[in-house]
């Protein structure tokens, strides 16, 4: 669904209907509908943190790898740290 702006909305539906016993016509239908909007969002901006987080927490160990080796490749770096993570 769209607001004002056609700004993409998230909004779960559930229902269920109410049929007549005998003839099994449908007499209503009773249910719920919850933007949830700003949940999905919120859940979206800790996944991007959470993203930089790692990416800073692998940089600060490829530093800390790189430092008494004098390594200055990346390539270098990148090996030693799949050789360490490997051994694990």
């Amino acid at each position: 669904m769209f607001g004002k702006a056609r700004a993409s909305r998230h909004i779960p539906c559930r229902g269920a209907p109410e049929v007549e016993a005998r003839g099994g016509r449908l007499l209503s239908v009773t249910g719920v509908a919850m933007d949830i909007t700003t949940r999905k969002e919120a859940e979206a901006v800790r996944h991007r943190l959470a993203k930089g987080e790692r990416l800073r927490a692998l940089g600060e160990m490829a530093s800390g790898i790189a430092k008494p080796y004098r390594i200055t490749d990346l390539r270098q770096v990148a090996d030693h740290v799949a050789g360490a993570l490997a051994k694990r």
